[in-house]
C-alpha cells in the first residue's frame, strides 16, 4: 500500500495511494501498545532499538497549538516506530474487523497467517 505520511488531519486515498496523518499513525500505535496488542520478541534483531525509539517518542504542542510527534532527544531516531506504525495501519486496512478471541487477533481471510507480536512504555509531554 503506497503511503505518504502527512501533517494533515484527515486520511485520504486516491487511486490506491494513501495520505495518512502522522498523528493517526502514532496514536494508533499508542493505543495498540496501551492495550497490550504489540509484543516485541526478546531475541528480535532490532527489538531493543525499537523499544528505545518507542520510549523516546513524545507529543509536543507547537506555539501555534499543533501537535508534533517525534523522538525529540539528540541523536534519537524514530524510523522503526514508523515502520511498525505503518505495518499496524496497513493490517487494520486488510483486517478492518475488531480483534477477536482470547489471543485478540484480527479475523479475516488471512487469519491463519497471524503471528505473535509485548508492549512498551509511551511518553506524552506538553511543552
Amino acid at each position: 500500500m503506497p503511503v505518504t505520511i502527512t501533517g494533515g488531519q484527515t486520511e485520504t486515498t486516491d487511486q490506491g495511494f494513501y495520505r495518512v496523518p502522522k498523528r493517526d499513525l502514532i496514536i494508533g500505535l499508542q493505543v495498540l501498545l496501551q492495550r497490550g496488542g504489540l509484543q516485541i520478541a526478546k531475541g528480535l534483531e532490532h527489538g531493543r532499538k525499537l523499544v528505545e525509539e518507542l520510549e523516546a517518542v513524545e507529543v509536543r504542542m507547537s506555539p501555534a497549538g499543533n501537535e508534533q510527534y517525534a523522538a525529540w532527544r539528540e541523536g534519537t531516531h524514530d524510523d522503526l516506530v514508523f515502520a511498525v506504525a505503518l505495518a499496524y495501519w496497513s493490517a487494520k486496512k486488510a483486517y478492518p474487523g475488531e480483534l477477536q478471541g482470547n489471543d485478540r487477533w484480527w479475523t479475516g481471510r488471512h487469519q491463519d497467517d497471524a503471528g505473535g507480536c509485548s508492549g512498551s512504555g509511551w511518553r506524552s509531554r506538553k511543552d
